[in-house]
């Protein structure tokens, strides 16, 4: 849920020092296909074991789209971008403030529009707009360095982020 605030003042960006961003870049989830394994014959310790190992192996849990529930990024990838946090609130030049937190990677989404570098609130990167890829609801931004064209992390709202 966006929110009107009348304040006039803007964050400023002037002395937040900038850190280094390392992207990772990473295979989008749920489009691999994970290899079938042969199906050992089952003893009684082998079936103990093989029950071991499922409940080692931790559930992939996602950020949802509010709107329709399709799966945005993966809970675990975030990161925070130089000294700003993971989870911070922003206000936009006309006054309305976003709960936004960042991840390094986002799927099933769509990124739109020409690269923004005016009102930015992460020092030395453009934003461009992201839309979920299956209703279109605004999920955030994505971000880029102005010297680069490929985006290194994404800025998603609360209000349409759901975790699963």
């Amino acid at each position: 849920m966006e929110t009107r605030c009348n304040l006039s003042l803007r964050p400023s960006c002037i002395g937040t020092p900038h850190g280094i961003l390392w992207h990772k870049d990473r295979a989008v989830l749920g489009l691999l296909k994970k290899e079938k394994k042969k199906k050992p014959t089952k003893t009684k310790e082998s079936t103990q074991h093989n029950q071991e190992e499922a409940s080692e192996e931790p559930e992939q849990r996602f950020y949802r789209c509010r709107a329709c529930q399709n799966p945005i990024a993966q809970i675990g990838d975030e990161l925070s971008v130089g000294d700003i946090p993971i989870e911070t609130m922003q206000i936009n030049p006309h006054g309305y403030v976003h709960e936004i937190f960042t991840v390094r990677t986002a799927f099933g989404v769509i990124v739109t529009g020409n690269p923004v570098p005016a009102d930015s609130w992460f020092p030395g990167y453009m934003w461009r707009y992201c839309l979920c890829g299956k209703c279109t609801a605004h999920l955030g931004w994505a971000y880029q360095p102005y010297n680069g064209h490929s985006i290194v992390f994404f800025g998603l709202r609360n209000a349409s982020i759901k975790t699963d």
